[in-house]
């Protein structure tokens, strides 16, 4: 027997950042979005020894002109990479973020450098589209392992009317405006180099559980006496974990409770880090329960050939809910 609580995904672990959708959706709606632009297709590229060039596509769906910068990144999702206390004031501030590391080394596994046709600007007509060949020159005596970057393009809302003008970009998005106003609107794809065979795996080496009795927590919206979780997490294998994570409490007489959705909330890990969210208990009874967390690989946006087998990895927490 299973059942699912009340708002489902209550998770507060803010899952992979979407590499093609960075700006932020509360200020400007997706339609409007997608007119303002430049898209990249394809959003992944896998590269290896056999395989050292692609075709990149930049379009423009919209009706006006649209300039975008074009810029190659060292950029991933990352979690708290450090170990502190399980529960502090802010822990409901302390989430996943989208990195951009500006001075990479040799050790970050970063093939920015290795690559070449990327223009550094692209300017299209409404409704055009171009293409270029993207090609990557790794070093000869490179060590096995993944590498990786993406290729952002980046529109910033400055417009001009017909006299030379900036236009205000409130007619231009057709919305209210705050603050310092639109942010750029990027798109992006992520681009990889595998050298010699690849292993994706990751081990949980710290995991705790704690009910939380506060008001703060109840206060910062995830519902009253919430189960407060600190993970912390270390890949394995020499390539970044992509897949599912699956949570969900077991009671005392095997009555199963689902947080997540049936395939788990999708997700990236780059680099070993601290992972804490909070797990609703509203519609609980008082008793004993198991958390369980599991982790599973998924990689459907790569091709067949490029996806490397994981077998799951789960934790299970014990906890009483008083």
């Amino acid at each position: 027997m299973a059942r699912q609580l009340a708002g489902l995904v209550v998770l507060r672990l803010l899952a992979t950042v979407s590499a093609h959708a960075q700006t932020s959706p509360s200020q400007i709606p997706d339609s409007v979005r997608q007119e303002h632009m430049v898209h990249v297709s394809p959003h992944l590229i896998v590269f290896d020894p056999t395989t050292k060039s692609a075709t990149l596509e930049f379009s423009n769906i919209g009706s006006t002109q649209t300039d975008a910068e074009v810029v190659v990144q060292f950029g991933f999702t990352a979690w708290q990479n450090r170990d502190t206390a399980l529960f502090t004031p802010n822990w409901f501030r302390e989430r996943v973020h989208d990195t951009v590391m500006v001075n990479p080394t040799a050790k970050d596994h970063y093939l920015g450098a290795w690559l070449s046709g990327v223009p550094s600007h692209i300017l299209l007509k409404p409704h055009e589209t171009k293409r270029i060949t993207l090609r990557i020159a790794p070093p000869n005596d490179l060590p096995n392992g993944e590498y990786f970057a993406r290729i952002v393009t980046i529109v910033r809302p400055v417009f001009k009317n017909r006299g030379g003008e900036p236009k205000d970009t409130r007619t231009i998005y057709r919305l209210p405006v705050v603050g310092r106003g639109p942010p750029p609107i990027r798109d992006s794809v992520r681009v990889f180099y595998r050298q010699g065979p690849q292993t994706m795996g990751l081990k949980v080496i710290q995991a705790e559980a704690e009910i939380d009795t506060s008001r703060a927590a109840e206060a910062a919206g995830v519902g009253p006496n919430p189960l407060r979780i600190l993970l912390r997490v270390h890949l394995t294998g020499t390539a970044h974990f992509e897949g599912y994570i699956g949570v969900y409490y077991v009671s005392a007489d095997g009555v199963v409770t689902q947080l997540t959705a049936k395939n788990g909330a999708a997700f990236a890990i780059h680099t070993d880090g601290v992972m804490r969210w909070s797990g609703q208990t509203d519609g609980l009874e008082p008793g004993h329960y198991i958390a369980i967390i599991q982790f599973t690989e998924n990689q459907d946006e790569f091709p067949p050939s490029q996806r490397i087998p994981m077998d799951p990895v789960k934790v299970e927490i014990p906890f009483d809910l008083p």
